[in-house]
């Protein structure tokens, strides 16, 4: 069934109250029939763009010949292609979303799954709830404070079921946005004209509700009136159902209204970053969504001025630099200055990363001025939010930074006669360094602005979208593969009617994200006009807005940068051994890992397990490692020459492009790697374990991370285990000295973790070439320290203690036994009578 995913995602759920249960009786209760078919509904609209399932389909249904060498995109030189350069994967998702609408939009159907605003019946929001967002109640949020005498707005209702049912997947379902693009244009075309037209608008109204709700809240956007109170309406997000005179059948009903949402607990406690870093994501997805609408042409592009969503970006641009220029004369002296700093940051992020699917829209490839916009944004962004003449200073600084999990320099503890190689290796790696090249800890959000702007320059020289990545998900467009009869009523073969391609008929929509006199967004009005902002009858605005853990993140690059084209030659004895190692290194560009990075962290979020106020468990490490693996099927192959180079070498004997089934392995090859890279990096910038502070964001906790990767290695035992071992390798060799304390430490558990969970298999030759750091009597050092937190943590697992750990982890007679659980160094004696029995079993 679907999964509400960044929480507050819901569905046709609600059963009403739960009545008594006698589990010995033989009484058989009757099942609505209608309440049954709407959660087999859910089902499939939720499952409809999965990646996993669509792949199954399109290795068989589809030739792999299908699949081009740039693997087909949504445009071309020309601008919008036909279905013949659809990837196979996009074409079972564009089946699986047109059989679905001739499901909903069929006769007998359509007064069921297609009914909205009066068609609802006078009882339903006490009996089924179909459908419904309890975000979107008539209830004033706590930023509209109470309002009297004013009509009340229910959202969710005049929406209908179904177009709440398709917004939360949408928000909620970071890899598969472009399906539900999809399936607002097939139902809003199919739909019987006479009584339920108009369901594109609808699902456009309810989603810039959604986002102005939900930037509020991700912002923390305070309302206050005139007289300082606050205006603390219920918000409708979540909160505590055990409210006074409220009978024990109702709180259940409310319970059971709530079970897609995570808990209280979750959403507001601990540092009480969870509700505001779901919204964020939340207004993320609903902007990309409004993307690729955009693309369809549902909504219009920049027809409208701030009505267009490249007007509603540019409102957005503007209020992150007005945030930015408030926030510099406070100096940061206050936690006003402060909250608007972080608020700019969260508004560049929301813009940066909506760009990169507008800009493979084929309005924006054709449209000169369209491109000059964005570029001015990029720019303003650049200048005084982001970028080196803003003055931004990113918390992940290494040494300096408070959240920085590197330190200036390197810690100097090589064992004796591996110094000066280390050193030589030091400078080899500064001769390296170029601009192009991101800082070996990134900043994501500098990353993001450097990803944007190598796609912008791409666009400006007119360069294919491929050319600088070829991460899919830009420009998948399964709506091209949604088709209706032709008006000409043309007959094709065998008396069928002649298709063609399905598109948007009526004009583009305009985005109202404000709201107007609804006030359904208060932050944007109040950005731009900081000082001046006078809010309706006397109420005061102010930002909270936190901190921006859980959105913006510290990445490690552990894994060597792509070659220049005059590198093609080096690493040779890498290539042979290992291919997918090389193949994550040659091919994937620093555009690609950054939308792999990006994607895999939306997953890790908006998929996380949850627990709801109900007790209702959702998704499990499981899940979510599937999630992340499905993240393979959204990379198209590498160029010709890659492929031949890698395949069959340069010099081998009748090179030939390889065989059309092996394209679509080729696509993911050496993707394991780029996971690992980015969880790893996740993982050493956790909340410490066994810190008396709880977790910054929801997806910053150890174990959370720690299972979803052993999940992974489960997944696929041929791959992962391999990648991890060299990436653990090479974080030893490289990064270990440079570590933070806490970083190194969480790396150690990690590894820890890890091994027990996995019989304790890890290479002999890496415990030999570890050894001499831990084990020699050279005083403390960075790497002897990781050693020994792996190993602690491994005894500390086991109920035996550390005899597991040295009868079924570490080589026999390994040196690292007296050094680490004995504490005895190399060299060192000790006399018989001080040697405990535990010692003597060792």
């Amino acid at each position: 069934g679907y999964h509400g995913g960044g929480g507050g995602g819901q569905g046709y759920r609600d059963r009403g109250p739960r009545q008594p249960a006698n589990r010995f009786s033989t009484e058989t209760k009757s099942v609505d029939p209608q309440y049954a078919m709407m959660k087999q509904l859910t089902a499939m609209v939720a499952k409809m763009g999965d990646l996993g399932g669509a792949a199954e389909v399109a290795s068989t249904a589809f030739p792999a010949e299908d699949v081009g060498m740039e693997g087909g995109s949504g445009n071309d030189d020309a601008g919008v292609v036909g279905q013949g350069s659809l990837r196979p994967v996009v074409k079972a998702i564009g089946t699986n979303v047109s059989d679905l609408v001739e499901v909903l939009c069929g006769p007998q159907n359509a007064p069921l799954f297609l009914k909205f605003g009066a068609d609802e019946p006078a009882n339903n929001e006490d009996d089924d709830n179909e459908g419904k967002d309890e975000s979107m109640e008539n209830a004033p949020t706590a930023a509209e404070g109470p309002k009297n005498d004013e009509i009340k707005i229910d959202a969710a209702k005049e929406a209908g079921g179904l177009s709440t049912l398709l917004l939360s997947c949408a928000y909620g379902l970071p890899l598969q946005t472009p399906s539900y693009a999809a399936l607002t244009l097939g139902v809003d075309a199919k739909a019987p004209k006479e009584t339920h037209a108009g369901f594109a608008k609808r699902c456009v109204d309810l989603g810039a509700r959604i986002f102005g709700r939900d930037l509020d809240l991700a912002l923390g956007c305070i309302v206050t009136q005139s007289d300082g109170t606050p205006a603390d309406g219920p918000s409708g997000l979540s909160g505590d159902s055990y409210a006074p005179g409220v009978s024990e059948e109702e709180q259940v009903s409310i319970l059971k209204k709530r079970e897609d949402q995570r808990c209280h607990a979750e959403a507001s406690g601990g540092s009480g970053n969870g509700a505001r870093i779901d919204a964020y994501f939340r207004v993320k997805l609903l902007l990309r969504y409004f993307a690729h609408l955009a693309n369809v042409g549902i909504v219009s592009s920049e027809e409208h001025g701030e009505m267009s969503l490249l007007g509603a970006l540019e409102m957005l641009a503007e209020g992150a630099s007005r945030a930015a220029s408030s926030a510099g004369e406070g100096g940061g002296r206050d936690e006003k200055s402060r909250a608007l700093a972080r608020a700019s940051r969260l508004l560049a992020s929301l813009v940066l990363s909506t760009l990169p699917f507008l800009l493979q829209g084929s309005d924006t490839v054709n449209n000169a001025a369209a491109r000059h916009r964005i570029a001015e944004m990029v720019e303003a962004l650049e200048n005084n939010v982001v970028g080196p003449s803003s003055h931004y200073s990113s918390d992940y600084d290494p040494g300096c930074g408070p959240e920085s999990i590197l330190l200036k320099g390197e810690l100097d503890d090589a064992p004796v006669g591996t110094m000066e190689e280390d050193d030589d290796s030091e400078d080899e790696d500064d001769d390296d360094d170029d601009d192009d090249q991101p800082a070996p800890c990134a900043d994501t959000l500098q990353d993001l602005l450097r990803t944007v702007r190598k796609l912008i320059s791409a666009h400006n020289e007119g360069a294919l979208p491929s050319s600088i990545t070829r991460f899919a998900l830009l420009d998948d467009a399964p709506w091209m593969a949604l088709t209706v009869d032709s008006p000409e009523g043309g007959m094709e073969t065998e008396g069928t009617t002649e298709k063609v391609p399905m598109s948007y008929e009526g004009e583009p929509l305009m985005l109202d994200l404000v709201g107007g006199d609804e006030n359904r967004c208060r932050s944007i009005p109040y950005l731009m006009s900081i000082e001046n902002y006078v809010g309706s009858e006397g109420e005061m605005v102010e930002l909270r807005c936190g901190s921006l853990d859980g959105i913006v993140y510290g990445r490690l690059s552990i894994f060597d940068a792509p070659p220049e084209s005059d590198d093609d030659d080096d690493e040779e004895e890498t290539k042979e051994t290992n291919p997918n190692l090389e193949s994550y290194v040659k091919t994937y560009s620093l555009a690609d890992r950054f939308f792999l990075s990006d994607a895999v962290r939306d997953v890790l979020t908006c998929h996380r397990p949850m627990v709801s106020d109900a007790g209702a468990e959702r998704n499990t490490a499981k899940e979510v490692a599937e999630q992340v693996w499905a993240i393979s099927h959204l990379f198209r192959p590498p160029s010709d020459v890659a492929i031949v180079a890698e395949t069959v070498g340069d010099d081998a004997e009748g090179s030939t492009i390889p065989p059309n089934d092996n394209k679509l392995e080729l696509a993911s090859k050496g993707i394991e790697y780029g996971i690992i890279e980015t969880l790893l990096s996740l993982i050493v910038q956790c909340t410490p374990t066994g810190c008396s502070m709880p977790s910054s964001s929801p997806i910053n906790q150890h174990l959370y991370l720690s299972r979803v990767l052993l999940e992974l290695t489960k997944l696929k035992p041929s791959l992962m285990p391999q990648a991890i071992v060299l990436a653990t390798s090479d974080m030893f060799q490289d990064f270990l000295p440079s570590l933070t304390p806490s970083a190194r430490d969480n790396l150690g558990k990690w590894l820890a973790f890890h091994l027990a969970n996995t019989e304790y298999q890890w290479p002999k030759a890496y415990w030999d070439h570890w050894t001499p750091y831990a084990a020699t009597a050279v005083g403390r050092n960075s790497r002897g320290e990781f050693i020994r937190v792996a190993l602690h943590s491994m005894a500390a697992s086991s109920s035996e203690g550390a005899v597991t750990v040295v009868e079924e982890c570490l080589p026999p007679g390994s040196m690292l036994v007296p050094a680490v659980f004995l504490n005895h160094q190399e060299g060192a004696t000790v006399a018989e009578e001080e040697t405990t029995n535990m010692e003597k079993d060792m």
